[in-house]
């Protein structure tokens, strides 16, 4: 239904692409013996702090399987959920689902929340659209854009606990730091050289997602223009 086969072979080629490239450069990092804070990249600095604890004898985690495993972590929640995010805006991120299910959690010990008793080992998937679209904590507009609702009277920035793009509590997105500076970024980037037009006014891209790891976008087209040149130059997206 959600084409799953096809997500989990394009998924597995992902894989396979990252631990090549990760296989090379712990090659490459293999007698790196450098003492300084600084380092090129993540690997480097994961093989040095592997290396201070088994000369030291001390047990860690940080051994190759777990490094290729925080590597695919990074790139599976910090790029595709970013590029997701800059391909729908500016048209509807104030409210649509992207993320309407966060990943998996399990319960530690028997709880109760009101009358519903939840067991130990319990798989629970929290449900964040239920919060982002409720009518009673964001009005009969809840799907509207209106950035109002997060200023108070004397336009002073609020911080409402019931925004939860990254969900709640210690179990919270680890990724939400990055995700703010990568957006950041790449967005100022591509706003600082271009100029983003659409190709058809009359005809705006469609706001049908499609689902997959994360919702994203139909493919559309727009007129991308340098702000120090002339030149129109159309691109996919």
């Amino acid at each position: 239904m959600f084409k799953a086969k096809k997500i989990q072979r394009n998924w597995a080629n992902v894989k396979d692409m990252i631990v090549e490239i990760i296989s090379e450069m712990i090659l490459d990092t293999a007698d790196t013996q450098s003492t300084t804070e600084s380092a090129p990249n993540y690997i480097s600095f994961y093989r040095r702090r592997q290396q201070e604890k088994v000369k030291k004898g001390k047990r860690t985690y940080l051994d190759d399987e777990n490094l290729t495993k925080s590597v695919i972590d990074l790139f599976g929640a910090g790029t595709e959920t970013v590029s997701s995010t800059i391909s729908y805006h500016q048209g509807d991120t104030a409210f649509d689902d992207y993320c309407a299910f966060l990943l998996l959690h399990k319960t530690s010990e028997e709880i109760a929340i009101h009358d519903f008793v939840i067991p130990k080992d319990t798989t629970v998937i929290p449900n964040l659209d239920s919060v982002l679209h409720d009518l009673k904590i964001w009005g009969y507009d809840a799907d509207r854009f209106n950035p109002g609702r997060f200023l108070d009277k004397d336009g002073n920035l609020l911080q409402r606990e019931e925004f939860l793009p990254f969900s709640i509590g210690p179990r919270l997105c680890v990724g939400e730091a990055m995700a703010k500076v990568e957006l950041f970024l790449f967005m100022s980037s591509m706003f600082q050289r271009f100029e983003i037009l659409a190709t058809e006014t009359l005809n705006p891209p469609s706001l049908k997602p499609n689902i997959g790891i994360t919702s994203v976008p139909e493919s559309f087209r727009v007129l991308c223009r340098e702000r120090f040149k002339d030149n129109l130059s159309p691109q996919n997206v």
